[in-house]
């Protein structure tokens, strides 16, 4: 399944706000426990981390989806930079699969701020309809996504009761 076939609903209707898959044309990640395993007893940015490791798949979907999108990582982090951010993802493999990274730290807000996701489309020069959004959190990656005009996949392993009308998968090979 391609990230556009996530994108129907289980009668093979396009939800409210679909994309045809000539239209997307940037996949942005969530980084923490969506492509890497954060360790909540761990404290500083994560490159600093003594282990790190990578969600189950990631490097998988990154190596399918950045042949066909352009891939990116938004994160609200609060102890990492963009090089900290770079760095952690090197250690695992997965730098090479993203091409920008937006932190709270270079934009100036959190992913629950309406700017956030406004400054990234802004950034990326397309329009917010071309660009879907993937992260583990509800409220920060999908619902503000959405608000912000940004498509969304709620990557929900904890099998969360779903909000009709949003895309979400337990595995983020469901991606591919």
């Amino acid at each position: 399944m391609t990230v556009v076939q996530t994108l129907h609903d289980l009668e093979g209707k396009p939800p409210s706000g679909y994309v045809r898959k000539l239209d997307i044309q940037h996949c942005i990640f969530d980084w923490g426990n969506t492509l890497m395993v954060d360790l909540p007893e761990m404290e500083g940015p994560m490159c600093s981390w003594s282990q790190v490791s990578m969600v189950e798949g990631a490097d998988r979907v990154l190596a399918a989806l950045s042949a066909q999108y352009r891939c990116h990582l938004a994160t609200s982090a609060a102890d990492s930079d963009e090089h900290q951010i770079r760095q952690a993802l090197e250690r695992v493999g997965l730098s090479r699969f993203i091409e920008r990274i937006f932190c709270s730290h270079t934009l100036g807000c959190g992913k629950d701020s309406p700017q956030f996701y406004t400054q990234i489309q802004q950034s990326l020069g397309c329009p917010s309809s071309n660009i879907v959004m993937i992260g583990d959190s509800f409220s920060s990656d999908v619902a503000s996504a959405i608000a912000s005009g940004l498509q969304a996949v709620w990557f929900n392993p904890m099998r969360q009761s779903v909000p009709e009308g949003i895309i979400a998968i337990h595995y983020l090979e469901e991606l591919i």
